[in-house]
């Protein structure tokens, strides 16, 4: 029972984060307009995937709703503990900077850690997320 409910959240929350980004995409687009901003023309793909190394480490999948916003899901295991993760959160840029021909960006961003330790335990935690992306 509690191995479906887990593949459930994970489920969902890879479902859900495209559908939450263009939402939150949408909101954002609505509020450049009024305010009449210019967006950097720069072009990033929407959907990437690689290795995510912290506390939760494991496969990661991003989907870029613009320049400033992505969504983040991570599967992996928490380390040092051993248990079973999946993290979704919202990273908005931040500031960047640039080290010779190399832009990085500063994020910053809020989610929800849904976990399943090996002593038959459920936890679900608030995230407050900070990284530095090439």
């Amino acid at each position: 029972m509690k191995k479906r409910f887990l593949a459930l959240v994970a489920i969902a929350a890879l479902v859900m984060a495209p559908t939450f980004a263009d939402v939150l995409d949408s909101a954002k687009t609505s509020m450049e307009n009024v305010q009449s901003k210019i967006m950097d023309n720069t072009t990033h793909p929407k959907w990437s995937a690689g290795l995510s190394l912290g506390t939760n480490s494991g496969i990661q999948v991003n989907y870029r709703a613009n320049n400033d916003l992505t969504m983040e899901t991570i599967v992996g295991f928490g380390v040092p503990t051993p248990d079973l993760n999946v993290e979704c959160y919202g990273m908005y840029k931040v500031s960047d900077f640039q080290i010779n021909d190399a832009r990085f960006n500063v994020n910053a961003g809020l989610g929800v850690s849904v976990g399943y330790d090996f002593d038959s335990q459920f936890n679900v935690t608030p995230l407050v997320a900070g990284e530095i992306t090439y």
